[in-house]
């Protein structure tokens, strides 16, 4: 199959819906990551986005529509927690957690009887999602396990050769998957961190629960959310996050060259600056939303340029740097180095975590 790329417009878009009511599926921009979308009530073209991407089958996908009127046509209840944030935040990076109507086939929500549904900002996805006049399942449309596109030629790297078409709609202003917010339990509870930030949820709702999944490396049986259960966002190369100073780092980044590794560290960038370190800027001034919109270019980057390690600063826990701490975590195969453990680092402690995580 020859894999297309053509800019995101109106005319692009209607081919593209062309494709997706014949039962193929499309990769399109939203702000946040690329998708890779199919008809909702497709279940042949819903299992081609998982075999596309080598997606495990219990993974769900989230829901796009056009427009706050087509949610009902996916979720069979809209309660009034919903209705705030859907009036608060969307068209946005969030994705709320609804019960699912009859109608939406269990391959689009691994099984379980909740959908997540989200509007895009992003104005090119939603001409696109208005040509389709069907809800597009879409998860983000790159070889599972990988850092997330944000740009199109990130998703012809991973995909070409297995869909027909990518709209190209440029670098994603997000670059870090929507946030997902479950309300089918007795409480809200944050699911996967986004740019719509904890705190602003709660600014809305009171309090809002965060599942032990978003920081820790725990068993999650069903997945309500992407993101939850398997690996995700990791490049080829082995990323240790350095939760210490830029001297920690250097540290690190010494004994990887002694073990004749090719690191790359990432960090705020006047930090950095003067380094003879193969470095790369993360973010400026501790600016967790730049982080955000760096993070997996820079983790795909490091691949294009043959490096093996990757040593990335960890950032503060609040805002947007939630859901940073929350993908480096996944593509650190969540491990962490302290200032404390550095301090006794050698080449031997070294060797030994780069082998068991």
């Amino acid at each position: 199959m020859k894999t297309e790329i053509l800019k995101l417009d109106e005319a692009s878009s209607k081919k593209a819906a062309e494709i997706i009511n014949g039962g193929g599926i499309v990769a399109f921009p939203t702000e946040t990551v690329y998708g890779l979308g199919a008809s909702v009530f497709d279940e042949k073209a819903v299992k081609s986005i998982y075999a596309a991407k080598g997606r495990p089958s219990d993974n769900p996908l989230i829901v796009h529509v056009a427009d706050k009127d087509h949610i009902e046509q996916v979720a069979r209840e809209i309660n009034n927690n919903a209705r705030m944030l859907i009036d608060k935040f969307m068209p946005g990076p969030i994705t709320i957690v609804l019960p699912k109507r009859k109608e939406i086939p269990d391959c689009v929500t691994g099984g379980i009887d909740t959908v997540g549904v989200r509007i895009p900002e992003h104005e090119g996805a939603r001409m696109f999602l208005k040509a389709c006049n069907v809800p597009v399942p879409a998860p983000s449309a790159n070889s599972s396990g990988k850092p997330s596109p944000t740009t199109a030629k990130h998703v012809f790297d991973d995909l070409s050769g297995k869909i027909p078409l990518i709209l190209d709609g440029g670098a994603c202003t997000g670059g870090v998957e929507s946030t997902v917010i479950s309300l089918c339990g007795e409480k809200p509870m944050l699911l996967r961190p986004g740019l719509v930030t904890h705190e602003m949820l709660e600014s809305v709702l009171g309090h809002v629960d965060i599942h032990s999944a978003v920081l820790e490396n725990g068993k999650v049986d069903k997945a309500a959310s992407p993101g939850m259960k398997y690996k995700h966002y990791s490049p080829k190369a082995r990323v240790l996050i350095i939760d210490g100073d830029i001297s920690d780092g250097e540290k690190v980044y010494n004994l990887c060259v002694k073990m004749k590794r090719n690191p790359l560290i990432l960090w705020n960038g006047e930090e950095i600056a003067n380094s003879n370190m193969h470095a790369d800027t993360l973010m400026n001034h501790n600016d967790t939303s730049a982080a955000a919109r760096n993070l997996f270019a820079l983790l795909r980057r490091a691949d294009d340029s043959g490096f093996d390690t990757v040593l990335i600063s960890a950032v503060d826990k609040s805002g947007a740097g939630l859901s940073v701490m929350n993908r480096m975590l996944r593509a650190a195969a969540f491990t962490v180095l302290t200032k404390n453990e550095i301090a006794f680092l050698d080449e031997n402690k070294l060797k030994t975590v780069l082998q068991n995580s």
